[in-house]
């Protein structure tokens, strides 16, 4: 349940889940760079997409969703 925070400016490209990921979160920051945060706890993501997010901005929680073992 630890804080997930966004490592730079940027919009959220992505809000979704998979089997894969699990949870996650794509933050696009521009000039060709994005950000993947994945494995997020279920129902704690708190952006949304086309969201325009700062550094340090809380975006969900760390979580063990989709292929993981661990958190």
């Amino acid at each position: 349940g630890d804080s997930v925070l966004a490592s730079a400016d940027g919009s959220v490209k992505e809000v979704g889940k998979s089997k894969s990921w699990g949870t996650f979160v794509l933050l696009d920051h521009g000039n060709n760079t994005c950000t993947r945060y994945a494995h997020m706890l279920d129902g704690s993501v708190s952006v949304a997409q086309d969201m325009q997010v700062c550094q340090g901005l809380k975006i969900g929680e760390i979580g063990k969703t989709g292929n993981v073992s661990g958190a």
